[in-house]
């Protein structure tokens, strides 16, 4: 943990990881308010600067924003449960996931019974099993997450059947493999939390749907300036494409102030630059058959995209790749969700060069953009702190815009059931 008081506000960035229920569906995001001038930095310690850090980020990207219509999960010390700035929390959106280095002692459990009161959600960080620190919490709390890293698979079994029949979700955390996650789902888990979902499932010699075809198709005419008679037509031979386009036109992402309702006034006012972007999402969202991941890694996708292409426009330099960049940050998740090479997508879509050097090599602008935000997701501060310090002009300040920024814009294509 950190333990700088001078950590200044203007130094922290927000990280968002999702927290999934046992269909791969999202449940909530479990906040994690970072310093960026650390090498590493959790939840700063110092109760003065925390309750800072926490204000100033949750009034910078506004807590509508940052939830979207999710619950958030936030670190508490003793310190910080004990402090009057949780009262600014909202009890609804907000579940208090108690560390453990807190020891249930008798004016912690208070608090904890006060804050239940007030509606809150507590979660137990870190269980390893029942001892002195914990005991007193285990009626308490709604949420136990267990770190499954920490834990050899009989110790993590035995320390599910200490809790199995308590009234609580089970959430097992850094779950980072398909076989692990099913080994959680045997033991009972509720939740989880980690990587796994967006690891790439290869098979072998996987070829493209119906459906995928008819979008590449479309793309390879957007891509080459078709007339726009053409790629109507191509679209009403493909209802469902049809019905996709007509939901991703009237979503608020695209700022439209009258409902499109014909395919040719969808194609006209997207025009091809936009139209180029919403059937990448569209082939992602005919990428599996399991939908709750599937709408997981297409919204991970649209986050990643608006990040990078903002991050570019952040500085004239980067600014000529602002469109690879929105397209690099959407194929990248691709790979995951098609269980498809990086290479074989970059020939089957035909992209640029600049975007197949990203996305395979790591190479260039994009390539950076796309470590960066990858950083971001996966929490590693390091990472995060080298980029920024080597790469991005203007520190963290453009990187907190564009968080903000891309937030609110995900959170409106999970509104439109995207």
């Amino acid at each position: 943990m950190v333990s700088s008081a001078s950590t200044t506000t203007e130094d922290v960035y927000l990280g968002r990881q999702p927290i999934l229920d046992r269909n791969q569906s999202l449940y909530a995001f479990e906040l994690l308010f970072r310093a960026g001038r650390e090498n590493h930095a959790d939840i700063i310690d110092n109760i003065a600067a925390t309750s800072a850090v926490i204000a100033h980020t949750l009034s910078e990207f506004g807590i509508e924003a940052v939830l979207g219509r999710y619950v958030g999960f936030i670190n508490c010390d003793a310190s910080f449960l004990q402090s009057d700035v949780i009262e600014l929390l909202p009890p609804d959106r907000i579940v208090l996931e108690i560390l453990e280095t807190t020891v249930a002692d008798e004016a912690i459990l208070k608090r904890c019974t006060e804050l239940k009161r007030k509606g809150f959600r507590l979660a137990l960080d870190d269980f390893q099993g029942i001892n002195s620190k914990n005991r007193g919490f285990l009626d308490l709390v709604d949420i136990i997450k267990v770190d499954i890293r920490g834990l050899s698979r009989q110790r993590l079994k035995d320390a599910m059947a200490q809790i199995m029949k308590r009234d609580a979700l089970f959430l097992a955390e850094k779950v980072e493999t398909k076989d692990e996650f099913n080994y959680c789902l045997d033991l009972g888990f509720n939740l989880y939390q980690g990587y796994f979902f967006s690891k790439a499932e290869r098979v072998s010699g996987k070829r493209f749907t119906t459906a995928q075809t008819a979008i590449i198709q479309l793309l390879t005419m957007v891509q080459g300036d078709s007339d726009v008679n053409k790629i109507v037509e191509a679209f009403k031979q493909n209802p469902t494409l049809s019905v996709g386009l007509l939901r991703l036109t009237n979503s608020a992402s695209v700022g439209l102030r009258h409902v499109v309702t014909s395919i040719q006034s969808a194609v006209v006012l997207l025009g091809h630059k936009q139209l180029q972007r919403w059937l990448l999402l569209l082939l992602m969202a005919h990428g599996s058959t399991r939908k709750g991941r599937q709408t997981v890694l297409i919204h991970q996708a649209a986050g990643r995209a608006k990040f990078m292409e903002l991050m570019a426009l952040s500085n004239k330099a980067w600014a000529p790749y602002s469109e690879s960049a929105f397209i690099t940050g959407i194929v990248s998740v691709m790979e995951a969700l098609l269980g498809m090479e990086a290479e074989t997508l970059v020939e089957s879509l035909g992209l640029m060069p600049e975007v197949r050097d990203a996305l395979v090599e790591r190479k260039g602008v994009l390539g950076d953009l796309l470590n960066l935000v990858e950083a971001i997701e996966q929490d590693n501060t390091s990472k995060v702190a080298e980029l920024v310090g080597t790469k991005v002009k203007g520190g963290y300040e453009p990187l907190v815009q564009a968080q903000g920024q891309t937030i609110a814009w995900v959170n409106q294509i999970i509104d439109a059931g995207i």
